[in-house]
């Protein structure tokens, strides 16, 4: 009976297959989602830029300026929930809000492309 006991308690924890077998594994994981969380800091910063440049230089009008508001405020958004979700650990969050930071300024690129004919 002991042994029956036991083999239960160890079929919930024999289904946790997201456990790292290594510090090495742990260590590994945390670099690249700092370097995801960097890299969507520094592509927001920049299409940031690009924006003020363009509407500096009159290029930005009518819808094409809603568009971009529109992305800018998903962009910055989804890069206040990352940054929330790195101060607190919530690894889930933090990835797909580090992917959604990343899609927004890929849209950004895309529209200040099309009036700048940058290929």
């Amino acid at each position: 009976m002991k042994y029956a006991i036991a083999l239960l308690m160890c079929i919930p924890v024999a289904a946790c297959t997201t456990i790292p077998t290594a510090p090495v594994e742990v260590a590994e994981t945390t670099v690249l989602d700092e370097r995801a969380g960097i890299a969507a800091e520094d592509a927001y910063k920049l299409v940031r830029t690009l924006m003020e440049s363009a509407v500096d230089l009159g290029l930005v009008r009518g819808q094409l300026a809603a568009q971009l508001i529109t992305y800018d405020t998903r962009a910055f958004s989804a890069l206040e929930a990352m940054r929330t979700a790195y101060r607190t650990g919530n690894a889930q969050t933090y990835e797909a809000a580090a992917g959604e930071v990343m899609l927004q300024t890929g849209l950004i690129q895309s529209l200040l492309r099309s009036i700048t004919n940058v290929a």
